[in-house]
């Protein structure tokens, strides 16, 4: 039986409203293809009918190049088809970041301040939880269903949302050193705690660093903070995310300085907390996503992946020869895995809207580049 994967993107909307399922002119459904929304898309009488509520797609965010609403854009990488704002009203403004837990999305919209739930079969919003005024969410975690763990930026926060009866308790960060701030970044959780990156810095620009880097440990049952951490490691400022994976090695993610230092490292301790590698990569990793036994991370810096072996915890691909998408970009933001390994990553461009690239994981070869409707910000496979 054949098998058909598709993408969900996140994008910038546009100055109309793309709604939808079965479009309507004068009243009359005009036909496209049926997709997993709750409509009759192919005006056939039927909704959702066939197998489409049953394809493996890989979810996207895309965040928009001004405070405006993003939106939802489907594609179908059996046909490289484009389904664009899928989602009808779309995102909050800013959207930031896309999980999938169990049967529903959440996304993270920065400006708006809030937490959007998306039903994944049917593509509509069921709920919004609005988080304090000027905290800019930055990146959520869910923990069994019931919680979602939102870092809140600008308020050095985070704020734990009980997802069943929308209730929201703020856990406030300490300073991370005199003189520094403690700015939570990604979030990941791993058994019972939550990770938080912190810049931690003294909030100027450019800004002044804690030497060693910060984050935060969270107990996921009881709400409360365990501990703040370091890197371990002098040159490690900065950090972006923190990951624990289920050997309890933790992969501390250090973007540098974002200046001309290019400091992007990543540090590895081991579960007794001893350092145990030091992989110095350059330019400015974001993210970090395991497959195959290696790493691979976002950029900052530019439109390229940065690669290292998970196991020997050496650079395979570091800021000297990159996996490079485009010749020139903003940012590599985003990077999910299909049932075959090949890797897609996304870039967040404004000037050009070829932002979403299939790529071979032995080779490095980009074997296809697909056109979206914004700048991408996000993504995570869904089966």
């Amino acid at each position: 039986m054949r098998r058909y994967v598709n993408f969900i993107l996140l994008g910038l909307t546009a100055v109309w409203a793309i709604v939808a399922g079965c479009a309507q002119s004068s009243h009359e459904c005009v036909a496209s293809a049926e997709i997993c929304d709750g409509v009759d898309n192919d005006c056939n009488g039927g909704i959702d009918e066939g197998s489409v509520c049953s394809i493996p797609r890989l979810a996207a965010l895309i965040q928009p190049a001004g405070f405006v609403k993003g939106s939802l854009d489907l594609f179908a990488i059996a046909d490289g088809s484009l389904s664009k704002d899928v989602l009808s009203g779309g995102t909050g403004e800013i959207p930031n970041q896309i999980v999938k837990d169990g049967d529903n999305f959440y996304i993270v919209n920065s400006a708006q301040n809030s937490l959007q739930k998306v039903d994944v079969k049917t593509i509509k919003t069921t709920r919004w939880y609005y988080l304090p005024q000027g905290s800019n969410p930055w990146s959520v975690a869910v923990y069994q269903g019931k919680k979602a763990f939102v870092s809140a930026w600008l308020s050095h926060t985070v704020e734990v949302v009980d997802l069943e009866t929308g209730y929201i308790k703020s856990i406030q960060l300490p300073d991370p050193e005199e003189g520094k701030k403690p700015y939570p970044l990604g979030v990941t959780i791993s058994g019972n705690r939550v990770y938080v990156a912190e810049s931690a810095n003294d909030g100027a620009w450019p800004s002044a660093y804690k030497t060693r880097g910060a984050y935060a440990v969270i107990d996921a049952d009881n709400d409360s903070l365990i501990e703040t951490k370091d890197s371990g490691i002098d040159a490690c400022i900065n950090i972006q995310q923190v990951v624990v994976d289920e050997s309890s090695m933790t992969f501390i993610v250090c973007a540098g300085d974002f200046g001309t230092t290019q400091l992007g490292r990543v540090v590895v301790r081991d579960g007794s907390g001893n350092v145990t590698g030091n992989i110095a990569i350059g330019n400015a990793p974001t993210k970090i996503y395991f497959n195959s036994g290696k790493g691979y991370l976002t950029d900052m810096f530019g439109p390229d992946i940065l690669v290292i072996d998970a196991v020997s915890l050496a650079a395979i691909r570091d800021a000297s020869n990159p996996v490079a998408l485009k010749q020139q970009g903003y940012s590599t933001t985003a990077i999910a895995f299909d049932s075959t390994g090949t890797i897609y990553a996304t870039v967040w461009d404004s000037t050009d809207n070829r932002n979403l690239f299939a790529i071979n994981p032995e080779t490095y070869e980009i074997l296809s580049s697909y056109e979206l409707s914004g700048p991408a910000q996000d993504a995570v496979y869904v089966e």
